[in-house]
């Protein structure tokens, strides 16, 4: 039996042009804050790929920082606009949205056991973040934070309408964005942006921001001076590189993947309906990233299918992989107004971009027999 891999959100397999990427430039040896041949060398090939991942992402004047992936820069993004607004004696407060990826909410609970006061705006029933009552929020912080596209049921934020009327340094968490919809750090507005490699077919444990203001930030991590000053530590020059190649490539083949996504999103809603005619759709097709399906089944445990499935030869999940181990209700889901039940019975579903029909339909029957035989029991 083949298996079906419908969890493109949590992880997208290596590519391999990725991959060859690496193991090319780990034939280097040196480092690049060295002097010598070498570590110029290794110099030479970091700057080169920090300017093509600008290029990619139209960074216009923003500085490309390298991390070790999106929580360390969520983190050095909160953190060091947190300190930035103590030295200009601005208030100790924060705007975020409710349905934050935990490696924004967390850096932002370690803001409020230092005395900040945190703001969580609830989205919409759509998983959508009212504009409106964001902005009237961000009137009385210092900082603000808001995703770009959920990772648990693929909501699209009003980021750029924010920015262009925010008047406080706003960080959009873009991880789940880049690859599945038109990414312009330029035209998007926010001040920082966080991406993971991992995300795009880049190696794990790799990351980038772009920083539209260098000095709006203070490092986390004491030690060297490596990136700007802003995040010390060797750079991880093979992955920054493999990061890069898969970056392009999505960027490079979007409208393609788009284009599949837009007919393979509506057959799966529809084949779903089919099956189970009580199925219920969190976020509607015009809202949310064109490759992301959540889906509640009533009656059904979702940790229990996602089980069942996998025995089955399929891989998906109820929501963010980060929090994959815990028995509540995903905070995301309640926010958006659904009941613990309806939460606990929705199912997370991923396309990446070389899903064919066969695959959709194929998932769909898989499914059919995951909840026929859970309700057997």
């Amino acid at each position: 039996m083949n298996r079906l891999y419908f969890d493109w959100n949590a992880s997208a397999p290596l590519r391999e042009e990725a991959a060859r990427t690496i193991r090319d430039i780990e034939r280097y040896v040196g480092n690049p804050s060295s002097v010598h041949t070498e570590g110029r060398k290794l110099r030479e090939l970091l700057e080169s790929y920090r300017k093509r991942f600008a290029d990619a992402l139209e960074a216009g004047g923003g500085r490309v920082v390298f991390t070790s992936g999106a929580t360390e820069g969520n983190h050095l993004a909160i953190f060091g606009l947190a300190r930035s607004a103590l030295k200009q004696s601005r208030v100790k407060q924060i705007i975020l949205g409710s349905i934050e990826h935990p490696a924004v909410d967390a850096p932002v609970q370690m803001l409020e056991s230092f005395g900040w006061k945190a703001v969580r705006v609830d989205p919409e029933s759509s998983g959508v973040v009212d504009p409106v009552k964001f902005l009237s929020a961000a009137r009385g912080a210092s900082v603000a934070s808001l995703m770009l596209a959920n990772n648990e049921v693929g909501s699209i934020q009003p980021v750029r309408e924010i920015a262009t009327n925010c008047n406080i340094p706003l960080h959009t968490d873009a991880t789940q964005a880049l690859g599945k919809i038109p990414f312009s750090f330029e035209k998007l507005g926010a001040d920082v942006a966080t991406f993971s490699s991992h995300k795009v077919g880049g190696p794990r444990g790799v990351g980038a921001m772009i920083v539209k203001d260098i000095s709006s930030l203070s490092p986390v991590l004491a030690g060297g001076s490596q990136e700007f000053g802003l995040r010390s530590g060797t750079e991880n020059v093979p992955g920054i590189a493999g990061f890069v190649v898969a970056t392009e490539l999505a960027v490079q083949h979007l409208a393609d993947a788009t284009a599949r996504w837009n007919t393979l999103n509506p057959l799966l809603r529809d084949l779903l309906i089919q099956q189970f005619p009580g199925a219920r759709f969190t976020v509607s097709v015009a809202q949310a990233l064109p490759n992301t399906v959540s889906v509640q089944l009533p009656g059904v445990d979702g940790r229990a299918l996602v089980v069942a499935l996998d025995l089955m030869g399929v891989a998906c999940s109820v929501g963010s992989a980060c929090a994959s181990g815990s028995v509540v209700p995903s905070k995301v889901l309640l926010s958006l107004g659904l009941n613990s039940s309806d939460a606990r019975s929705t199912v997370r579903l991923s396309m990446g971009p070389n899903q064919t029909r066969e695959d959709v339909v194929e998932l769909v029957r898989r499914l059919g027999s995951a909840v026929e035989n859970l309700h057997a029991r």
